[in-house]
């Protein structure tokens, strides 16, 4: 893992590494100097081992080798862009096959030297082939969450988490939480939110997360001008997500590309109706009509019209928001996504060259 922060890339691999533990697998896990991931709880059976993952020159290529070897790994599975590219330098050095998982759609020569490749969503399963790995090479295995850490709140939970952010009682909150980059769409949301201010006057916006300075400033700015400017609350980078869901009435999922939303499934299992674009694999997860509202990417209007209709419409978000919760029971649970990575790697593991 070389994510060095939170994002969904390293939520997902913490919460892989733990189910794996959990069920009796032995794990050596490989992370950048203090990341966040690597300062976690990651169950019995796993250790921690800490590395830049430098590609040249090839001292750590031949360390991280040597270490591979003397802990007889039998497969190696790779999460974000350098240790995706790093995995496959060392199945070169030492010929333990690598899985990798495409938290993204990115066009990299490398994926083609994997063993086996995982994708998130079909969209990111046909994107491989731009890649060059074979169909028979890909499999899909859709994101999941912590049904248990994220569930539907009862009225103690909801009222402590939304004193803890200082909403009062009566605000209808509209949540987004994640990254802050341009292409998970925030300044659409920012666009539109004037309208639903105006329309609702409880209406108030939540936003929990970081980015680049330059960006968070220009998004700044335009709230400042905007007529309610103290209708959206700066939460910052958090690290108790599942508290935040607890205090929101509707979760946005802005994106311009996304190859799997986590935020939107810990949304469903939270509870929450989900707003959110149709690009990627998102539609995989979140049922327009079912979960939630799905509008095109950058379409402002339709966002604030989605957004004021279930606003005023407590008995629908109700419904979504039961409705995805048994949409992340059924499909999007660790116990149903992870025994299909365990096969994966198992199989893989038996490729050993």
């Amino acid at each position: 893992m070389s994510a060095w922060s939170v994002n969904g890339a390293a939520t997902h691999c913490l919460q892989l590494t733990r189910e794996l533990a959990r069920r009796g697998h032995a794990l050596t896990l490989v992370c950048r100097p203090d990341s966040w991931i690597g300062a976690q709880h990651l169950g019995d059976g796993t250790t921690v081992e800490r590395s830049d993952q430098h590609r040249w020159p090839p001292d750590e290529i031949r360390r991280m080798a040597r270490l591979l070897r003397d802990r007889d790994v039998d497969v190696i599975h790779t999460h974000a862009s350098r240790a995706h590219f790093f995995g496959v330098l060392l199945r070169a050095a030492t010929g333990i096959p690598v899985v990798a998982t495409a938290h993204a759609h990115r066009l990299q020569g490398h994926w083609a030297f994997n063993n086996h490749v995982i994708a998130l969503s079909t969209a990111g399963a046909r994107f491989q082939r731009w890649n060059l790995v074979p169909a028979s090479r890909v499999s899909l295995v859709h994101q999941f969450v912590d049904t248990a850490v994220f569930s539907p709140p009862d009225e103690a939970r909801r009222r402590d988490a939304r004193a803890a952010l200082a909403l009062r009682d009566s605000a209808l909150a509209v949540g987004y939480v994640g990254s802050i980059f341009r292409e998970k769409g925030l300044q659409d949301l920012v666009a539109a939110w004037p309208a639903v201010a105006a329309a609702i006057e409880e209406a108030q916006l939540v936003i929990a997360g970081d980015g680049p300075p330059a960006f968070l400033h220009e998004l700044r700015a335009a709230i400042a001008a905007q007529p309610l400017p103290h209708r959206v609350d700066w939460l910052g980078r958090r690290g108790d997500i599942p508290l935040v869901m607890c205090a929101l009435d509707v979760l946005v999922v802005p994106s311009h590309d996304e190859s799997a939303s986590i935020v939107g499934i810990e949304a469903m299992a939270a509870g929450l109706p989900v707003v959110a674009t149709r690009v990627g694999g998102i539609p995989e997860y979140v049922a327009d009509g079912v979960a939630g509202v799905l509008i095109d990417r950058g379409d402002r209007s339709a966002l604030s019209e989605a957004l004021i209709r279930l606003l005023c419409e407590s008995r629908r978000r109700a419904e979504y928001g039961r409705q995805g919760r048994a949409r992340a029971l059924e499909q999007f649970s660790l116990p149903v996504q992870v025994a299909k990575i365990e096969a994966i790697l198992a199989r893989a593991s038996t490729r050993r060259s």
